[in-house]
């Protein structure tokens, strides 16, 4: 049992460019939405995460309206700096909307059953990816993301991520 929410962060006007933009990437994806990720996360802090109760993104995207742009190579950028993200902040479920593209164009799969990136994002994060997220950072290059997470299946291990949004 947790606190659910959803999250939207960018809109169908919004450029695919957007998605590898390193300033927004870092930020934009938690004080952006329309749904206020910011703020439901606060609230869990003070509220609930004292008493157990975990935080769940149950439904995501990169946009909450139709946007076949979700479907390109750069919205893996927007896909991965959102686990980062989520995942820093306490996040331990992070839900996506939805398997197969539709009349919104947001799945990891297209009407013709090709994946998109964020599917194979979707693949190795869960293949990869365990808990807990670590601290990590760039010193010098802020167009470089890089998030650590204890490996899944090998203890000790560490998985890095990195985003070159040059």
């Amino acid at each position: 049992c947790g606190f659910s929410y959803h999250s939207y962060p960018g809109s169908a006007d919004q450029q695919p460019q957007l998605r590898v933009n390193s300033t927004w990437l870092r930020t934009g994806i938690l004080y952006t939405d329309w749904s206020h990720s910011s703020e439901c996360i606060a609230s869990w802090r003070h509220t609930l995460q004292p008493s157990g109760k975990k935080l769940l993104l149950t439904e995501t995207s990169f946009t909450y309206t139709a946007n076949a742009s979700t479907a390109t190579f750069a919205s893996g950028f927007w896909y991965l700096a959102s686990l980062g993200q989520y995942a820093l902040a306490g996040v331990t479920m992070h839900g996506r909307w939805c398997l197969q593209t539709g009349s919104f164009g947001a799945g990891l799969i297209t009407p013709n059953t090709q994946p998109t990136a964020d599917f194979f994002v979707a693949v190795l994060h869960k293949r990869l990816v365990g808990s807990p997220v670590l601290a990590a950072a760039t010193e010098d290059d802020d167009n470089v993301l890089v998030y650590a997470h204890c490996a899944r299946a090998r203890r000790g291990g560490v998985v890095l991520v990195f985003l070159n949004c040059h």
